[in-house]
This record gives structure tokens, sequence and C-alpha cells, in this order.
């Protein structure tokens, strides 16, 4: 993955400026997020999402989501997600940290403090390569 960085700044002409009257300047920076995929890499980039894989872990009052990337693709999520439980749905903080690398895991914080966790679904959105978010939902292993 590459970041292109493109910073437009637009030149300053002093022999047109009067004196007295205001001037406006506006600069842009874009960023462009470019993916090479080598022919290499095993599988197809739309089987993505079922091939993650995600655990739920506990530590004193809080739940985490620990998503594992066993790809060669990089999967960026939409910053909402959903832990399903039973008819109760507890948001997920991706907060700014939504790529997932490739062969990589990274973990996320459940909101909220339920005690217990049944039968649990993750339900999230990944960017796909025209740049649209395609939901999919996961079940989840509880970890001990």
């Amino acid at each position: 993955m590459y970041w292109f960085n493109l910073l437009q700044i637009p030149p300053e002409d002093k022999s047109e400026q009067k004196e007295g009257t205001a001037q406006i300047a506006i600069s842009f920076l874009n960023q462009v997020k470019l993916l090479y995929r080598p022919t290499t890499i095993d599988g197809d980039v739309h089987d993505l999402p079922n091939r993650l894989e995600f655990s739920l872990s506990r530590d004193e009052k809080t739940w985490r989501i620990t998503a594992k990337n066993p790809t060669g693709f990089y999967a960026t999520f939409v910053d909402i997600a959903h832990l399903l439980s039973g008819s109760e749905i507890l948001p997920v903080d991706l907060g700014h940290e939504v790529t997932l690398a490739p062969f990589s895991s990274r973990t996320w914080r459940v909101a909220g403090s339920k005690m217990s966790i049944l039968s649990p679904v993750f339900e999230f959105s990944l960017i796909d390569d025209s740049g649209s978010p395609k939901s999919s939902r996961k079940p989840v292993a509880i970890m001990p």
C-alpha cells in the first residue's frame, strides 16, 4: 500500500496585488491510497470478508474484539461496526485504526460492559476496490 500526496499551492504574484486590497490563496492537499497487488497473492480479493477471523476476549471491565487477516490483501473497514449478541447491538470503536494489513491482527474495544455475550456475530463493512462499502457478518470465537 502506498500513499500518493498531492499538494497544490497557487503561485504568488505580487505585481497584481494592489495596496489596500485583500487577496485569498487556497491550497489543497489530496491523499490517494494506492494499492499494488502482485499476481503472486493467493486467493481472490472478493473473498476477503469471508477469510477474516474474529475473536472476542475480556479484560477486567471491557470486551475486546480482535481481527486477524490471514490473507495477502489489505482490509479497510468503514468506521462503524457492531457486535451482535442475541437482540443486543454493541458498538465497536474502530477509532482511526481501520486498515488491517496482510498477515496481521488488530484489536478494538467493544462499547458497554455487558458481563456475558452469547453467540456473538461481528457486523462490519469493508471498502471494496471501487470505494464502496460492502457489509458482512461473521461469527466470533470467544477466547477464555
